[in-house]
Order: structure tokens, then sequence, then C-alpha cells
């Protein structure tokens, strides 16, 4: 279709708005600025396909860190609600011993 006619319809699409048939004129709009922008739907199915596979990595990744916190923390033996206060004393000890330095 040429720009002319892209046009018109874009118009019905706005009077489409104005009957409340909101739903579909998104959809028809998106469909279009694919098109007026020369985007190929194999390229768009290409890119989310990458996107899926990118996620799934991520997702990947995520649960093996995960994973190496949780045996970290096994091999410390410190459990998760004691490490506030473990950190806790270090600070206290670490100002204790400045002041010390200090005098």
């Amino acid at each position: 279709m040429k720009l002319a006619s892209w046009r018109r319809f874009a118009a019905s699409n706005l009077f489409n708005l104005v009957n409340g048939n909101i739903g579909s004129m998104l959809w028809i709009s998106a469909f279009m600025f694919l098109i007026m922008h020369k985007c190929d739907f194999q390229d768009v199915a290409a890119e989310l396909k990458k996107l899926e596979n990118l996620k799934a990595d991520l997702e990947a990744q995520l649960k093996t860190v995960n994973t190496s916190i949780t045996s970290a923390r096994a091999r410390l033996a410190v459990p998760e609600k004691k490490e506030s206060s473990l950190i806790m004393q270090v600070m206290k000890f670490l100002c204790t011993s400045s002041q010390r330095k200090k005098s």
C-alpha cells in the first residue's frame, strides 16, 4: 500500500478510537508502525527468539549465582539471620581498634 492509503487507514483508526474500539486501533497502529518503518516480521520474530534465549541464559546464570551463594554460606557455617550480627561485631571491633590506635 502507498503512504496515502496508510494515512486514510490511520484516519479510520482514529474514528475507531472515538467509537471506543481502542484494542483493535492499537493493534492496527502497531502493525502500521512496523510496515511504515519497513520492519520485516521475520526479523521481529528472530529478535524475539534472541531475547527469549537471552532470558533463559540469564535465568540459568542467576540460578548458578544463587547456588554459589548458598554453598558459600554453608561453607562458612553462618546462618543467614546471624550474618548481620556478625557484621555488626566486626564493625564494632574495627571501631574500637581504630580508637585504640588514635590513643
